[in-house]
């Protein structure tokens, strides 16, 4: 389990996480789906001085990549 996953099942917050990744946790109850409406936009945050272009570039892939949407079961 990655640390957002981690520090969300501990109690620390709230996260956005694939729930095709996650499904054996939601079903044992470990993790809970919040359900939003209406659905909140993908949001990217990233330092704006960062040396390199990559977090913009990982955020575009992630974007065109996801599969967050998908509703729980």
């Amino acid at each position: 389990m990655g640390a957002v996953a981690s520090l969300t099942q501990a109690g620390v917050g709230v996260s956005l996480l694939p729930v095709q990744g996650y499904r054996s946790k939601i079903t044992s109850g470990a993790l809970r789906v919040l359900e939003t409406c209406p659905e909140g936009p993908l949001v990217e945050v990233y330092a704006a001085d960062a040396a390199t272009s990559i977090p913009s570039l990982l955020t575009e892939l992630a974007a065109a990549s996801s599969t967050f949407a998908d509703p729980p079961g």
